[in-house]
């Protein structure tokens, strides 16, 4: 299997699915918009498929991150984090300063704290808003670095029955957060965190499970094939999806309807585009190579135009909304070409050369 050329054929499908859904949600909100444009938001809002498109994109993190962190403890320590972190930030620092500029310079609504919160990619926990709704997702991918890294350092990584017990720790905090809601954060992103990074250690379950399906995993009186760890964690990391739908059918709770198929849609979508139906369009995994820049962009530019078709001209909210839909999409890929071209391949080619030999980079960054 091409894992290269199918997961960034997948992260761009993700991807797009997200850029349209956004662009039809902000534009459904302005006084004229099309007929098109609301029933298109309806409808994906009707089963909320960004947030399946989201749920692909942390399950690609867990079949891809996991196993890239490797080596002995100190020298894998640095080369982990330092790839990730400078593969993170320094874009996401430059769509920061898009959000400032364009969203927040015209409105006159800048807030230099909430701004600079912003910059260490955790602002909620200096009590700042993110200035751009999409970025709630970092502070997962941060979390889930985090987690890996320390299952690493206890040397467990990559282990089946580490991954399983991730996944069981994960899905008991999240019912606990359901359940006991004074307990729980009342940032809803961060109560929702622990079922979204299970996604992420399913997939690097599904991983195992696809490299070597019949290898026995010990649980000490007993063993099973990886296989067999995979489907439970399958069934473990579905019990609160099947719960929300349980309010839904009970109480009918759109909510619950909403919750229980993004979930299940991104879950079988990942399975399917990744096993069963692969993606190799070549194409598609072209535009992989610029998600991280389109995700971060995207939102950009759909505020600030919405902003501008707002005060100036709110007729061209009644174009329909496949036009707007291409105009943000070039916009951002235009953006997000310059971006992977002359700022993230510069700056991985660099980080790839100085966490090439991590004791070295060790010797010469510690004190003498």
């Amino acid at each position: 299997m091409n894992r290269v050329v199918e997961i960034d054929a997948l992260r761009a499908l993700a991807c797009l699915i997200i850029l349209i859904a956004h662009t039809a949600e902000e534009f459904s909100k302005l006084a004229y918009a099309a007929s098109d444009t609301t029933a298109l938001h309806n409808l994906l809002w009707s089963i909320d498929l960004s947030r399946s498109a989201v749920t692909l994109f942390f399950a690609i993190s867990g079949f891809v991150i996991c196993s890239t962190i490797k080596g002995e403890r100190k020298s894998g320590s640095i080369s982990f984090w330092g790839r990730r972190l400078f593969r993170l930030f320094p874009v996401f620092w430059l769509s920061n300063i898009a959000a400032l500029l364009i969203i927040y310079w015209p409105s006159n609504s800048i807030n230099w704290l909430q701004f600079f919160a912003n910059l260490t990619m955790i602002p909620k926990v200096f009590g700042q808003e993110s200035l751009v709704a999409v970025y709630w997702t970092l502070e997962t991918d941060l979390m889930f670095y985090f987690l890996t890294w320390g299952i690493f350092m206890l040397g467990f990584h990559n282990r089946a029955q580490m991954l399983l017990l991730m996944c069981v720790a994960l899905v008991l905090l999240t019912f606990f957060f359901v359940f006991n809601r004074d307990s729980a954060p009342t940032y809803h992103y961060w109560m929702a965190m622990p079922y979204h990074i299970s996604f992420m250690f399913w997939a690097a379950l599904y991983r195992l499970f696809n490299d070597s399906p019949e290898t026995q995993v010990s649980f000490g009186l007993f063993s099973v094939s990886t296989t067999v760890v995979f489907m439970l964690s399958t069934v473990i990391i579905l019990l609160p999806a099947l719960l929300a739908f349980g309010l839904y059918v009970v109480n009918d709770d759109i909510f619950g309807l909403r919750n229980s198929a993004s979930y299940i849609i991104g879950m079988l979508a990942f399975i399917t585009l990744i096993r069963w139906l692969p993606l190799r369009s070549k194409i598609l995994a072209h535009f992989g190579n610029y998600t991280y820049a389109i995700y971060l962009f995207h939102a950009v530019f759909i505020l600030g135009l919405t902003h501008a078709i707002k005060t100036w001209a709110p007729e061209l909210a009644s174009w329909p909304i496949a036009v707007w839909i291409v105009v943000i999409f070039a916009m951002s890929v235009a953006v997000a070409h310059f971006v992977f071209n002359y700022v993230e391949k510069p700056i991985m080619k660099y980080s790839q050369q100085l966490f090439r030999n991590p004791k070295l980079v060790f010797q010469q960054t510690s004190p003498i």
